[in-house]
C-alpha cells in the first residue's frame, strides 16, 4: 500500500485478510495441509485429478466448438434452461445509454451474488417469464431478477430497473417472501436472514456514498461508474477491493479483527495452532462472485477485458460439491449437518480454491493456452458442465458421503 505522501505502508492484518493476495496464500497453505492428510474427515484423491482435467477439457472444447467458452459468473444462473433472462429484460428496456445499462446490470448482479446460496432443497420458483419451475441458486437468481424488473428495489416508479439503498434498507421479510414465492409449503431457507442482509446492504450503500452515489442516487451499480472516473486503471483487484471496502460490514456473526468485519474468513486451528491471526482463512466467495459479474458487464460493453484470473476461484459449497462428486475431495461420512464454520468445511473450501487452479494448469499445458486465453472462471464453467451429468461419479458412495452443510442462507 502507498500512503498520501507516496511512502510504502504495510497494510494492517485486517486489511490484508480482505485482499486477493491473502486468499491465494492461505488457501494454498490449507491445500497443502489437506494433501498431507492432516485435516480430520477430509482427503484429496490426487489420482482423480488427471481424469477430471481431461473431462473438463473435453467439455471446454465442445463449448468452444458450439460458440463460446463462458466465464462462470452470476449471469450463468440467469441462463438456466437456455433462456437469457437478462438479455430479454435489457432488450425490452432499451436503456438510454451504455452507462445506464451498466448501472442496472451491476445493481442486480450484486444482489444476486450477495444474497447467498440455495433457498433450500424443497424450495421451487415458477418463473413467470418462461413458465419453467426452477430451484436452487438458479431459481433464486431468477426471482431476484423478476423482483428487480417489477421495480421492487426502485424508489422511482418511472425507473424500475434499479436497486436504491433506501428501498433495500426498508425491505420487509414479507415482501421478500412474496417475491421468492415463499409459502408454508414452499419454505425459503434463511428468509429472514436474507431480508436482514438486504437491509444491511442498503445501510452500507448509504454510509459509503463516496463509492455508491452518483447523480443523487445511491445504488450498487454506481460503484462501477465512480471507479471509472478515477485516473487509476480499472482492474479486477480494484473492483474487488472497493466492494470489500464498501460492503464488507454487511456480514453478521463473522470473525472480526481490530474492529473490522472479516466476512467470509474463518479460523482453522490446524493452519497455525498458536497464532490466531495466522490461522484465519479468507475465502470471500460472495465478493469474488460479485466482482466477476461486474467484470463481465464491462466485457459486454467492449471494454478491455480485465484479468479474470487475478480473482482466483469462487470457493463456494458448489465448487466443493463438484470436486467431491468427481472423487477429488473425499469426506468421511457425517450423520449430522456441519456448520459453515466447521474445520472440515473451511478446509474443503480452501482446498477447492487451489484444486481448481491445479486443474486449470493441467488443461492449459495440454491445450497450449495461457491464463489470459483460458481464465480460471472458464475452467470452472467446464467443471460444472463435466459433473452435472448424473452418470459422472467415480463412486456411488460419493454423493452419500458429501455432508449436509447448515447455514442461515446468507453464506454462498
Amino acid at each position: 500500500m502507498i500512503d498520501s505522501a507516496g511512502q510504502s505502508v504495510k497494510p494492517s492484518a485486517a486489511i490484508h485478510l480482505l485482499s486477493l493476495g491473502a486468499i491465494m496464500q492461505r488457501c494454498q497453505a490449507v491445500f497443502e495441509l489437506v494433501s498431507g492428510d492432516t485435516i480430520d474427515g477430509l482427503q484429496i484423491d490426487s489420482t482423480a485429478l488427471d481424469p477430471l482435467a481431461a473431462m473438463v477439457e473435453r467439455q471446454l472444447v465442445e463449448a468452444n466448438e458450439a460458440g463460446a467458452i463462458l466465464p462462470y459468473t452470476p449471469w450463468r444462473l440467469l441462463e438456466a434452461g437456455g433462456v437469457d433472462r437478462w438479455g430479454i429484460l435489457a432488450g425490452a428496456r432499451r436503456f438510454a445509454d451504455l452507462q445506464d445499462m451498466q448501472r442496472a446490470a451491476a445493481d442486480v448482479a450484486t444482489l444476486i451474488a450477495l444474497l447467498g446460496g440455495s433457498p433450500g432443497e424443497g424450495w421451487r420458483y415458477l418463473d413467470p417469464v418462461t413458465g419453467e419451475t426452477l430451484s436452487g441458486r438458479e431459481g433464486l437468481a431468477a426471482a431476484i431478477l423478476n423482483m428487480f424488473a417489477s421495480g421492487a428495489f426502485s424508489e422511482d416508479p418511472a425507473d424500475p430497473l434499479r436497486a436504491d439503498a433506501a428501498i433495500l434498507f426498508a425491505m420487509e421479510t414479507d415482501e421478500l417472501r412474496e417475491g421468492l414465492q415463499g409459502t408454508a409449503n414452499n419454505v425459503v431457507v434463511g428468509l429472514e436472514a436474507r431480508a436482514a442482509l438486504l437491509r444491511r446492504i442498503g445501510e452500507a450503500l448509504t454510509l459509503r456514498s463516496d463509492l455508491f452515489e452518483k447523480e443523487s442516487a445511491v445504488r450498487p451499480g454506481n460503484l462501477l461508474a465512480n471507479l471509472q472516473l478515477e485516473d487509476t486503471p480499472l482492474t479486477a483487484a480494484r473492483i474487488f477491493d472497493a466492494l470489500q471496502d464498501g460492503l464488507g460490514a454487511i456480514w453478521q456473526r463473522r470473525p472480526e479483527h481490530t474492529g473490522v468485519v472479516l466476512g467470509d474468513c474463518w479460523p482453522l486451528a490446524a493452519l497455525a495452532p498458536v497464532d490466531q491471526d495466522a490461522s484465519l482463512v479468507p475465502i470471500h466467495a460472495a465478493m469474488l462472485w460479485a466482482t466477476s459479474a461486474i467484470i463481465e458487464v464491462l466485457a459486454w460493453s467492449g471494454a478491455q477485458t480485465l484479468e479474470f484470473d487475478d480473482l482466483g476461484a469462487v470457493a463456494d459449497i458448489n465448487l466443493v460439491k463438484a470436486l467431491s462428486r468427481a472423487g477429488v475431495l473425499r469426506f468421511s461420512p457425517s450423520s449430522q449437518p456441519l456448520p459453515i464454520d466447521a474445520d472440515v468445511v473451511i478446509a474443503a473450501r480452501a482446498a477447492a480454491h487451489s484444486l481448481l487452479a491445479h486443474i486449470a494448469q493441467k488443461i492449459r499445458r495440454s491445450t497450449g493456452t495461457s491464463a489470459e486465453e483460458l481464465p480460471l472462471t472458464c475452467v470452472a464453467f467446464g467443471l460444472y458442465l463435466a459433473v452435472q451429468g448424473e452418470n459422472y461419479c467415480k463412486s456411488s458412495d460419493l454423493r452419500a458421503d458429501f455432508p449436509k452443510i447448515s447455514s442461515d442462507g446468507t453464506t454462498i
